[in-house]
């Protein structure tokens, strides 16, 4: 998941704050265990040992709930895959990550990003990767179909030299006396870490939430993996979890809530075309309350409807598809071409027609007001017990907060 509008959000947050006198606490997250775990096609845990004892540099804002983490302040030594000779190298980009933190005990970090380097020969201290460009060799590549993708036009994907890593090289030959060129796989990643929850289709991780009284949390994450995987490729799943102790521990509260949503008013309208029909309508609600200031032109907003825990219409609003007033604190946007992305979609049907209207007042909280036509919602109705609840939920970039009502069954439709 893309998060580029939080963070935007959390700078200008932190711009704010700081010129108002305020700012963040630094501190430390004593790493005690980081595990790279391989999901699909098998289950293989990889961890990292050399990861135990690192301090990574962090700041809290307690009344923002900003929270930031120094990649540039991990620095992992390289280590075994299990029972391999080969030393892989696990590396963090040198920047800040932005997220925020509240009195739960949730964090959440935005795009961590960083690179494994693995499976090189022959066996040595590290791993010298075999697929950067030519001409960049802090770009990434890979040879696929007889073809080198990832670099421009006229370079090649090819290794570096293991006694000069600013070298590239196609063999042993192009390096120096004694020199080898590198083979191992560099494979990128960028990850939304979070205490909670991280799904991709039907597997999923749990991190844990910060205990205040010990400092410990455990930030997790799961994704596909990326193309440039051996062996694998972009077919397998696979996730990392990081657990450290933060020192000093915040004072849960001094904390900022959680991100928030409560459902004012829902109602589900069915027509009279049949269950596969895309004749009904959607009234919702909601107040939506981000946690950060948060940037509609930069970062979609998700809106799910369904049973709990059970998704069946997702509508994803586009980065800056509302149009914004004068005071930038009303949004707005009608819609019957198609911009609001409706899933599942109903073949052969017009584009649904979506009225909607967000107001921002009182710091971070939205107004959120939306009328939805032609959509098919015959399944929510039908897979709402009498007396069941219907889930809605707003995702905004990693940050995304839940509500359950309750269901009235309505004669052709359910309120809630």
């Amino acid at each position: 998941m893309s998060s580029r509008a939080l963070s935007v959000g959390l700078l200008t947050l932190l711009l704010l704050t700081r010129s108002a006198g305020a700012a963040p606490v630094p501190g430390t997250c004593r790493l005690t265990e980081m595990v790279n775990r391989v999901i699909a096609p098998v289950a293989i845990p990889i961890p990292v040992p050399t990861a135990t004892g690192l301090t990574v540099a962090v700041t809290i804002d307690p009344e923002t709930g900003a929270f930031t983490l120094d990649g540039g302040s991990i620095v992992i030594a390289p280590y075994r895959m299990g029972n391999a000779e080969a030393r892989d190298v696990f590396d963090f980009v040198d920047q800040t990550f932005l997220g925020t933190i509240d009195n739960q005990g949730t964090v959440i970090l935005s795009e961590v990003r960083f690179t494994i380097c693995t499976l090189g020969s022959p066996s040595g201290t590290d791993c010298v990767p075999g697929n950067v460009c030519s001409n960049d060799v802090s770009r990434i590549c890979i040879q696929l179909a007889g073809e080198d993708q990832g670099c421009e036009a006229g370079a090649v994907c090819q290794g570096v030299c293991r006694d000069d890593r600013a070298r590239t090289c196609a063999d042993d030959a192009d390096c120096g006396p004694g020199g080898r060129c590198g083979n191992g796989t560099l494979v990128p990643f960028s990850m939304d870490l979070s205490t909670g929850r991280s799904i991709v289709g039907t597997d999923f991780v749990d991190g844990t939430p910060l205990d205040f009284s010990s400092g410990e949390l455990t930030l997790a994450f799961i994704t596909k993996t990326p193309r440039e995987a051996p062996i694998i490729s972009d077919t397998g799943v696979t996730s990392l979890f990081v657990t450290c102790v933060l020192e000093p521990a915040p004072d849960p509260a001094t904390l900022p809530p959680p991100a928030g949503l409560l459902v004012r008013r829902g109602l589900v309208r069915l027509g009279r075309e049949g269950a596969s029909a895309a004749d009904d309508t959607l009234n919702l609600t909601a107040n939506f309350t981000p946690l950060g200031v948060v940037d509609l032109d930069a970062e979609d907003l998700v809106i799910t409807v369904g049973p709990p825990d059970v998704t069946l219409l997702t509508l994803r609003i586009p980065a800056g598809s509302l149009s914004a007033n004068r005071r930038g604190n009303r949004f707005k946007l009608r819609d019957s071409s198609g911009v609001v992305q409706v899933t599942p979609s109903v073949p052969g049907a017009p584009p649904a027609r979506h009225k909607i209207t967000i107001k921002r007042s009182r710091g971070t909280k939205h107004l959120v007001t939306l009328v939805s036509q032609g959509l098919n919602l015959d399944p929510i109705v039908s897979a709402t017990p009498s007396g069941g609840g219907i889930e809605t939920a707003a995702t905004l970039g990693f940050q995304r907060a839940s509500d359950v009502q309750a269901a009235v069954m309505k004669r052709r439709g359910v309120k809630f």
